[in-house]
């Protein structure tokens, strides 16, 4: 049955409730509907099997421990007596592999000239005054360029002195003076003459100076292989050829550069001018733009 509000006359929306939901008035308590208890065990009892009855407890078994059977260690063995006996020699030392003992440095002497069975080429010049004072050559020509293109300046000028009158000059001055125009007394072409000229004859003794360089190379055909020094023809002679010749390696045994220790021709050590120490090719070069002569890496990189 529906509550009613004493109050209002409203009707609660729920039989279980309390309070008015429109103004809150308690609603009486003796209309409230008794409580309903709803027994959850089941009817039939009689239907649920017996608990099974608990298993007897069995007593341990008491078992007597069981003592390790003894063991016996077996004896000693006897040591067996032998008569003293001599000492055991000593080792015998361990063999080495026989090695050459390292042949002493022996200064290599230049290869013997001799004489080609090709003929002498023809050459332009038998004497080659250039070939020993190149640097004079350069500048003497370096001072000729100069002279050359300073009387070209000053017969220009001349020339434009004498085709103008005062008059005209005065007023040409006046005229560039104030228009600013500087470049026109500037001499650009003998300028321009003057650098080209420089440029073309410091090429040309560069040239020169490395075809020197290359001929005096070891073992280039400078064109005189037919005369032989007298020395050099005795020295054959008596020893019969270069590598019968004491103290002097064969062009074609391979030694051991003693400045970088690599394995070089014996015709390839060259001297340093400097420090008189030898070496290869790599080690030892001719160097120098005007006067190459045989320098080495270390006295090259203290200049």
């Amino acid at each position: 049955m529906p509550k009613t509000c004493p109050n209002c006359g409203r009707q609660a929306i729920d039989d279980q409730s309390q309070f008015c939901n429109k103004c809150g008035t308690p609603f009486p308590m003796d209309e409230q509907p008794r409580k309903v208890f709803v027994r959850t065990t089941p009817r039939v009892v009689a239907e649920t099997p017996p608990p099974p009855p608990p298993l007897p407890v069995q007593q341990p078994v008491y078992q007597q421990p069981v003592q390790p059977a003894p063991q016996y260690s077996a004896p000693p063995p006897q040591q067996e007596y032998y008569p003293p006996a001599q000492p055991p020699a000593p080792p015998a030392p361990a063999s080495r592999p026989y090695a050459e003992p390292a042949r002493a440095r022996v200064p290599v002497k230049p290869p013997v000239a001799r004489r080609p069975l090709v003929a002498e080429k023809p050459r332009p010049f038998k004497k080659q005054f250039a070939k020993t004072s190149m640097k004079l050559v350069y500048w003497l020509g370096v001072i000729a360029i100069i002279l050359i293109v300073f009387a070209g300046i000053m017969a220009d000028s001349a020339k434009s002195q004498k085709s103008t009158t005062p008059s005209s000059d005065s007023s040409a001055d006046s005229a560039s003076k104030a228009s600013g125009d500087l470049l026109s007394e500037i001499p650009l072409f003998w300028i321009g003459i003057f650098i080209i000229a420089n440029l073309f004859w410091r090429v040309a003794c560069e040239t020169s100076a490395a075809v020197f360089a290359l001929e005096d190379r070891p073992g280039a055909d400078n064109g005189h292989a037919d005369t032989v020094p007298a020395s050099s023809l005795a020295n054959e002679a008596l020893y019969g050829t270069l590598d019968d010749t004491p103290g002097t390696a064969s062009p074609d045994e391979m030694v051991e550069c003693p400045r970088c220790g690599k394995m070089v021709p014996a015709n390839e050590l060259e001297t340093c001018e400097e420090c008189g120490i030898q070496g290869c090719a790599s080690c030892v070069r001719k160097m120098g733009l005007l006067k190459a002569k045989w320098t080495c890496r270390d006295c090259f990189q203290k200049k």
